[in-house]
């Protein structure tokens, strides 16, 4: 598999966080008719193709809400994955509902968007190249900056500073410096974020972890480097996000 990562639009940047693609070479491997997701702090929006000569054609589109765990769900069989990832918090801004609506949810984009979501997969299956797609996408999501909900500063803020610190943020920290109880904090944090405080910094070391390795090869100096107490701590928390140990899950990107 080829896997790509493209930024938006700089007028984006605060509230997507990145396009990724991922290609399978129909010629090496086979049709994938699973889609696997892991425990992720970002609402994944997902299109999935299959190659028909020099095109691909549009087969499925689904949203993939922020998570805790790891699932796998049917799709028709794709050569191609486009997706976008958002930052849970930029789900309210953008569309309205409460982030944690979506939290543990698959969903298919029409039955979450509606017309706006038959709408983007039509634009999506006319555009001729990936480059266009990211076009339409950058398009889709600028449309809504000018009537986007109020960004709540105080759990904006919160988010950045736990991402920053990889997770290693008391919560008692965090409402102090939000100028909120405890009990309070954690409710707007919730319903901005998608998770819980606690869940939220699991989560993020998770990911820290993705994005270190292969740089870190010792499991051990890993597991410090992204904030867990030790090595065990660390591969109980891989497996609970992903299904799989490290070795395992690194292993997959490299068949």
């Amino acid at each position: 598999m080829h896997y790509s990562i493209i930024p938006p639009s700089s007028e984006l940047q605060s509230l997507v966080s990145h396009y990724w693609m991922g290609t399978w070479d129909c010629n090496q491997a086979p049709v994938q008719d699973l889609y696997y997701a892991i425990g992720s702090s970002t609402t994944d929006i997902v299109f999935g193709f299959k190659q028909v000569g020099a095109r691909m054609d549009l087969l499925f589109s689904r949203i993939q809400g922020h998570t805790t765990s790891y699932s796998q769900h049917k799709v028709p069989a794709y050569h191609q994955l486009l997706g976008v990832s958002l930052p849970s918090y930029a789900i309210p801004m953008f569309f309205g509902p409460s982030a944690k609506e979506l939290s543990e949810e698959c969903l298919s984009l029409n039955s979450f968007l509606g017309r706006r979501g038959n709408q983007l997969e039509a634009q999506i299956a006319a555009a001729r190249s990936s480059s266009e797609r990211i076009a339409v996408l950058n398009q889709f999501f600028s449309s809504f900056l000018a009537k986007s909900n109020t960004v709540d500063k105080l759990m904006f803020q919160a988010i950045q500073i736990l991402k920053k610190q990889n997770g290693a943020v008391k919560v008692q920290d965090l409402a102090q410096n939000t100028f909120l109880s405890e009990k309070q904090f954690k409710r707007r944090f919730q319903d901005y974020s998608g998770f819980n405080p606690k869940s939220y910094a699991r989560i993020l070391r998770f990911e820290s972890a993705l994005k270190k390795h292969p740089s870190s090869t010792k499991l051990t100096d890993l597991a410090l480097q992204c904030g867990y107490f030790d090595q065990a701590h660390f591969i109980r928390d891989f497996k609970a996000f992903s299904g799989f140990s490290p070795k395992e899950f690194w292993k997959l990107s490299e068949d």
